[in-house]
């Protein structure tokens, strides 16, 4: 967690985590372990607060701008420490050519097997074809179901998989921009922008489907 992050619904600044000591720690170790026991998550964990960052480009078009989720501190600190537990357990059932948001892995390992193949193929007068697939908005279309029933696929342990369909089954968000803050509305799927896990969450999604 950096310092002088923006806070999420419950207004909780990551300043608190960092300066609370010792008596935040031992607060927060009794919520989680409270929580790996009742599989129940604190009502703000369900919220989001979603504000708009411009990327580049032309300023009037909503494609050059991206969504972020403002989400509670504690709930990220939580992920993390579920993300660190699922990493070995993903890792041994993901393949080598999976290279999407891994340690040690890198897109360039697949530019140059790419090459290598079609050096190859030139090299002995084959024919190739090679497809390229560009996920439009994937974080935004992955469907909830298919996260957790990918997980309990490849055995993460079934208290993080109610924990995570608990909170993405009461999900809400408000939409807050210029000042303006929207009504509250029903997240039925995606994975949050911004939240440590949504990437693991999506690889293990895709590494299922496909």
């Amino acid at each position: 967690m950096s310092k002088n992050k923006a806070p999420g619904p419950d207004e909780i600044t990551s300043d608190v985590f960092f300066r609370g000591g010792e008596a935040i720690t031992t607060y927060l170790t009794k919520v989680y372990n409270k929580m790996l026991q009742t599989k129940e998550v604190p009502p703000s964990w369900n919220e989001a607060n979603i504000i708009i960052l411009f990327k580049k480009g032309d300023p009037g078009n909503i494609k050059t701008h991206r969504p972020i989720s403002l989400i509670a501190h504690s709930y990220k600190l939580f992920m993390r420490l579920f993300q660190k537990r699922m990493e070995i357990v993903l890792g041994e059932n993901q393949p080598r050519d999976q290279a999407g948001f891994r340690k040690k892995f890198s897109t360039t390992d697949h530019v140059y097997t790419l090459n290598q193949v079609i050096e190859k193929t030139n090299e002995h007068n084959l024919p190739l074809c090679v497809g390229f697939i560009d996920y439009e908005k994937t974080f935004y279309s992955v469907e909830h179901f298919s996260t957790t029933e990918a997980l309990r696929k490849i055995s993460i342990n079934e208290t993080y998989v109610q924990i995570l369909e608990n909170i993405y089954r009461q999900a809400t968000a408000r939409m807050h921009i210029n000042n303006l803050v929207s009504e509250e509305v029903h997240i039925n799927r995606g994975v949050r922008q911004g939240d440590s896990i949504s990437p693991k969450l999506f690889t293990a999604a895709i590494e299922d489907t496909l």
